[in-house]
């Protein structure tokens, strides 16, 4: 591995953006595999409602929980079922 088996040189630049965009990238999946059956623009534009939500509810400096308790804020106060499809995302990525 790029960083070796311990992870202990992870020190790239965007290394955690990069892991919260994947956690982001499964909830926008999440969407557009629901049994809903949304569209591919309505499932663009409620990611993108969401995470504009977030964005207003995350505190300044946050941590990726921080982050995430935001956007799951954001998708309860929409849609239950939405905000259950984000917790078993982030729950794939690690972070639920």
């Amino acid at each position: 591995t790029a960083y070796g088996t311990d992870g202990a040189f992870n020190a790239e630049v965007h290394q955690t953006g990069e892991v919260w965009a994947s956690m982001l990238w499964e909830c926008y999946v999440a969407l557009l595999r629901d049994t809903r059956r949304l569209t591919f623009e309505q499932a663009q534009d409620r990611m993108l409602r969401y995470l504009v939500a977030a964005y207003k509810l995350t505190p300044i400096m946050p941590n990726m929980v921080e982050a995430r308790d935001a956007l799951l804020a954001a998708a309860i106060a929409r849609d239950p079922e939405d905000f259950r499809l984000f917790w078993q995302a982030f729950a794939r990525r690690g972070l639920g």
